[in-house]
């Protein structure tokens, strides 16, 4: 996956970001970034790191696959009232 946009800095200065990674499960909630790149104007360049995000024990995907256009997920997600 690549990613580009522009974000603000701590001078309200418009600067440039490119992300670039992969993506899969880690276990059933929680998504893996990796190889994680990043780069930007005025940020110390990542590459090769990794981001795990939780997504909580709410969710539970058995499926995640990334192609052209498109995301399929198959999963649960508990919604609590």
């Amino acid at each position: 996956m690549h990613l580009t946009g522009s974000y603000q800095d701590s001078f309200s200065k418009d600067c440039q970001l490119t992300l670039s990674t992969g993506i899969d499960l880690a276990n059933e909630h929680t998504l893996r970034l990796s190889p994680l790149d990043i780069a930007g104007e005025s940020l110390a360049n990542h590459e090769n790191s990794q981001l795990e995000i939780d997504l909580g024990t709410d969710v539970k995907i058995a499926k995640l696959a990334i192609e052209s256009e498109q995301i399929l997920c198959v999963g649960d997600i508990k919604v609590n009232n």
